[in-house]
């Protein structure tokens, strides 16, 4: 590891895992650390490299999305029924070369746009239905204990945990503008009258207030939005 990182491949940054306060070593893949692999022909093309976030806990974010990524591969390789048609995290680029990102433009003229964190498919496997999912994992629940002073600390918990408004407002324009946001992905995605949100949270008070602001329109429920926390689902 010293090799990697004296060659540049591979930098660290001090992270707290809550280990009696002991700081370790969290490592990363540089840019050229990334090239090498792409050159060895271990990364596909289509994972080009990004910048990495300025916020510690976005890393984290990124690896719950291909955790659970991982977990839906596994859950769904034996079923009987249902099977993983596509899996595409925010990273990954569609057919038509754009991001999962949705986009439309209000009545009113105004630009919308959701990110979602990933967008998959499940199939059933005899009769071919397919559903569309859209994942949202709450970044406002990811540990973030770093080792930076507290100050630091404590405003970064903020910046984090006051995008639950934003978090309701994605749900809500995602139904809202559907019918925009499909024409605007490849036509992989046009037979699809609508998605179903899934989001994965790691507090219950999150989850009731989630569901407090979006009972005020009882269609997000029927249409379809899942709210987990992480906890207890993964007890199940």
């Amino acid at each position: 590891m010293s090799k990697l990182k004296r060659r540049g491949f591979v930098i660290a940054h001090s992270y707290d895992f809550g280990r009696k306060g002991k700081l370790q070593d969290l490592l990363f893949l540089t840019k050229s650390g990334f090239a090498q692999l792409q050159k060895a022909g271990l990364v596909d093309t289509e994972y080009r490299y990004k910048t990495p976030p300025s916020l510690i806990v976005d890393y984290f974010h990124r690896t719950a999305i291909v955790d659970y990524w991982i977990y839906l591969e596994r859950a769904l390789s034996n079923d009987q029924i249902y099977k993983l048609a596509d899996f595409y995290p925010e990273f990954k680029k569609l057919s038509n070369g754009k991001s999962i990102t949705l986009k439309a433009e209000s009545a009113a003229g105004e630009v919308l746009q959701v990110r979602n964190d990933a967008l998959f498919i499940v199939q059933k496997r005899q009769a071919g239905t397919e559903f569309l999912f859209m994942l949202e994992i709450d970044r406002g629940t990811i540990p973030i204990t770093t080792g930076y002073n507290v100050v630091n600390r404590i405003e970064q918990n903020m910046k984090i945990r006051s995008n639950l408004l934003t978090k309701i407002t994605k749900v809500q324009n995602v139904f809202d503008h559907w019918q925009t946001f499909i024409n605007a992905l490849p036509p992989r995605f046009h037979h699809f009258e609508g998605a179903r949100v899934l989001v994965l949270t790691g507090a219950k008070k999150r989850i009731l207030n989630i569901e407090k602001r979006l009972l005020i329109r009882e269609p997000y429920f029927s249409l379809g939005t899942f709210i987990f926390q992480v906890k207890e689902y993964s007890k199940k």
